[in-house]
This record gives C-alpha cells, structure tokens and sequence, in this order.
C-alpha cells in the first residue's frame, strides 16, 4: 500500500498536468481544484447544488474556468431508475482511460464506480470513495479489480476507499 500512498501523495502535489472525474460535486471538489489537476469534471446529480457550484465557479472565473467543467442529470431521492441512472452516467461521453484522479460519493456510486474502472488510466491511477453501508462496501470492493492494491478507512456505517490502479503483474513486483 505504500506505493498508492506515494502516488496519491504525488497526485495532490502534482504540476498541474493531470485530469480528474468526480461523481458528486461537494466533499472533494476542494481538494480537486486547489490548482493541482489541469481539468476536472464534476458530474452531480443534485440541482441546487450544480447551481452553488457554478456560483463558486463564476465568483472565481480567472482560475476555475478553463479548467473545471461542470454537467448535471437529475437522479430521483433514493433510487437509481433506468433512464435517469444512464443519463447521469452518460455525462461522461467518452469511454477511454484519461482520468489519473477519480473520486466518488453520493447516489449512483456503485454504477460511478463500475463505469470509473473503465475511464481510469490503467497504471498510476487513483480512485477514492466515500461510501455507507456494508452492502455498498461489499458491492464497492467486489466491482474494483482484485488485483489493485486498496486502502480502507472509517467503519461500516462510513467509510472511504482509495485503490490505485496497475496491471496484475506491476502489482505484485516490489
């Protein structure tokens, strides 16, 4: 785990040059956009809160707007529907692996998640969650793949994720 720590470490002292995703706008925006990934893409469900989150984006045009990009699809209180879960997650058009930071908190983190794996590059790449409930750690820890070393702190009732992704064989080299 010492080398996610590194890296991690890395990523939040960072040149700059690096591209996050985060599901949920809020609890880790600040970290994200304190000048030390080039873009971010925050997808958030919630209105009002898009709607605060672009007033913090206007207020501080000169330094966040070339460089946080924020989209909004509503999603039901307590449910994750068909329709409404695909449009949210539909947010982030492109597929590819291009994202080096990835956080995740809020409705939907389980599909976040699963779609997050795929969009993360594929070696030195961060992935961090925060989560509640057994059943979403579960589901959490069983949708990452194995081999990516993780990082779990909190309790059942609240709880944070943090896996680094590498090939199965980097893993496992010292």
């Amino acid at each position: 785990m010492a080398r996610a720590a590194y890296r991690l470490l890395d990523l939040a002292t960072g040149e700059g040059k690096l591209m996050g995703l985060e599901w949920g706008t809020g609890t880790l925006t600040p970290l994200f956009l304190q000048g030390k990934l080039a873009g971010l893409v925050s997808i958030e469900h919630n209105a009002t809160v898009a709607e605060i989150a672009a007033r913090v984006k206007q207020e501080n045009a000169t330094q966040l707007e070339s460089r946080w990009a924020q989209r909004t699809a509503p999603l039901p209180d307590g449910s994750e529907p068909g329709e409404a879960l695909q449009a949210y997650l539909d947010l982030v058009k492109d597929g590819k692996p291009q994202y080096q930071v990835i956080g995740i908190s809020g409705p939907a983190a389980i599909a976040a998640l699963e779609r997050s794996v795929a969009l993360l590059v594929p070696k030195g790449g961060i992935i961090m969650m925060l989560g509640q409930g057994e059943a979403e750690l579960q589901a959490a820890t069983a949708l990452a793949p194995g081999h990516w070393p993780r990082h779990h702190s909190g309790t059942a009732r609240r709880w944070t994720l943090i896996w680094l992704s590498c090939s199965a064989q980097d893993c496992h080299e010292k």
